[in-house]
């Protein structure tokens, strides 16, 4: 009964580690506006510590949001902010920075 108590508390306790390991590991990035000042989305790359770049159709409009979705102040001003928040496709992108 004892061994069967210890194998019961060993299962529940690696599922719970599993279960934190899965959520600590799942990043989170910016979601960039699909229009600002009337340029439509066209890319968005994420750096290596998890700012979101938002690159629009003009070529000279960009939006910098942080990885809680604040807008840096490094962008143009009519960048809406805060942003929500998404876990899709937030790997940092190669040659992505700031």
């Amino acid at each position: 009964m004892q061994s069967f108590l210890m194998l019961i508390a060993s299962i529940a306790s690696l599922s719970a580690y599993t279960l934190v390991g899965v959520h600590a590991n799942s990043l989170l990035c910016a979601v960039c506006p699909s229009k600002v000042a009337g340029e439509w989305l066209t890319s968005r790359c994420i750096d290596d510590q998890g700012n979101t770049i938002c690159h629009y159709q003009d070529g000279e409009t960009r939006c910098f949001y942080d990885g809680h979705g604040n807008r840096t102040g490094r962008d143009y001003f009519r960048c809406p902010g805060p942003v929500g928040l998404t876990n899709w496709s937030c790997s940092p992108t190669v040659g992505c920075s700031m």
